[in-house]
């Protein structure tokens, strides 16, 4: 009998053993699944995090994100690079915007220096520390060139601009003029930086100033800036070889003011403007002689073959009698040369920045021309007084060259009262 208590006793031992350990092994499972959770969780908060960081879609917008990882997918496969949205700049190379978002920008200039351009209200992202900060819109701006008056007067901007480098005088622009003449824009010298008034500038304070570089590069202005630790950005649109790419800088600058959306559409409209010209003008089969040149003191400046004026003569249905010339900038050339030129042309466009007051002048300041036949049927053209400052109507100036050199396809201008950026040499 105490044997067989014994081998019970025995038996209810092992037993509690193996349940003992069997809740053991259960309990190491259950307990391993709640680590495994919470490590996955902080992998995606830090995921979440360097999202934000970046000024991608957060946790809010998880289905924004998936669509825009599809996208990038595709891009990728063509680029064999991380997906970036660019603004559409087709003819020029010189500047370039970039989409971080929809709103945030980060625009390169033309001598590469990078503005990061974050709309008020906004925190800048991350990751672009080398590229210089500014809000939009810009509230305190120099611009100085008047080039840059035509191109930014379509967006209503000129509560941002607080000076200007350029002789004060009668512009194109009432409301420029109007705070000219208030003291709400202020005239802080001219030229490329020499006559520049330092201490005016200090106190101005921009928080940008236009400029431009190149051949006749502000350098004097440029450097005074740097001395005050004051930002510029360069616009070269002087520089470039076609009107499109001058008329592609209207979107350099509108980005500046938070106007980027309205600066693509407002170029789009130039260009399909000139798409129609280019339409009426494609049964032309005569193509009229135009000689351009300006005359100084005995000599005559003309266009090279690669000049954007070259361009203009080309795509409004124009012969260019200097063609012939290399080069992407103006040529000089004597009187005697300019004259058996210019026995050939139909047309004369006299670029003379200050116009001839009529023929007499005309005869009385080169001679020589006085009985080729453009000037004596009456085909002199010139430009009217702001051609050089209405720089957001370059459109409008090449389809004037086509009706000037096909009157018959541009009925509306029969009226020569109807042309604003050229006119006959009064009789």
């Amino acid at each position: 009998m105490k044997k067989t208590i014994i081998t019970l006793i025995a038996l209810l031992l092992v037993i509690c053993i193996c349940i003992a350990g069997c809740d053991t092994s259960s309990g190491s499972q259950s307990s391993s699944s709640p680590d495994s959770s919470n490590n996955q969780s902080e992998i995606e908060s830090d995921a979440n995090v360097e999202s934000d960081a970046n000024g991608n879609a957060n946790q809010e917008d998880s289905q924004s994100t998936d669509t825009e990882v599809e996208e990038s997918d595709i891009d990728d496969e063509i680029t064999g690079s991380q997906e970036r949205r660019f603004m559409k700049v087709e003819y020029s190379t010189a500047f370039s915007v970039e989409y971080i978002t929809d709103d945030i920008l980060l625009v390169t200039d033309a001598e590469n220096q990078k503005f990061l351009l974050v709309p008020r209200g906004q925190a800048a992202p991350s990751g672009y520390e080398d590229a210089i900060l500014l809000y939009t819109p810009v509230e305190r701006i120099i611009m100085a060139s008047s080039t840059q008056f035509g191109m930014v007067e379509p967006f209503d901007i000129w509560d941002n601009v607080v000076a200007i480098v350029s002789n004060p005088r009668d512009w194109p622009f009432d409301e420029l003029n109007e705070r000219l003449a208030d003291g709400r824009i202020l005239y802080v010298g001219s030229g490329m930086g020499a006559n520049i008034n330092f201490e005016l500038l200090q106190e101005v304070e921009p928080d940008l100033t236009f400029l431009y570089t190149g051949n006749s590069a502000q350098l004097d202005l440029m450097n005074m800036l740097d001395e005050l630790d004051l930002p510029y950005a360069v616009d070269n649109e002087y520089m470039e070889p076609t009107h499109q790419g001058r008329m592609e800088w209207i979107k350099f600058l509108a980005v500046f003011f938070g106007k980027a959306e309205e600066g693509v559409a407002y170029v789009d409209e130039m260009l399909a403007r000139l798409d129609d010209m280019a339409e009426r003008l494609s049964t032309v089969e005569y193509k009229p002689k135009v000689a351009w040149g300006m005359l100084y003191n005995g000599i005559v400046y003309v266009p090279g073959a690669d000049t954007y004026v070259a361009g203009q003569i080309r795509d409004a249905g124009g012969e260019n009698l200097f063609a012939h010339i290399p080069g992407g900038s103006s040529s000089q050339i004597s009187m005697e040369e300019f004259y058996e030129v210019v026995l050939q042309a139909d047309i004369w466009i006299n670029s003379n920045m200050t116009p001839i007051m009529n023929y007499d002048e005309l005869y009385e300041t080169a001679p020589i021309l006085a009985d080729v036949p453009v000037v004596v049927d009456g085909e002199v053209w010139q430009f009217g007084p702001y051609y050089y400052t209405m720089t957001g109507e370059v459109d409008i100036q090449v389809i004037e060259l086509a009706a000037i050199f096909h009157p018959d396809l541009f009925p509306e201008y029969q009226d020569t009262k109807e042309f604003h950026h050229f006119q006959l040499l009064p009789q």
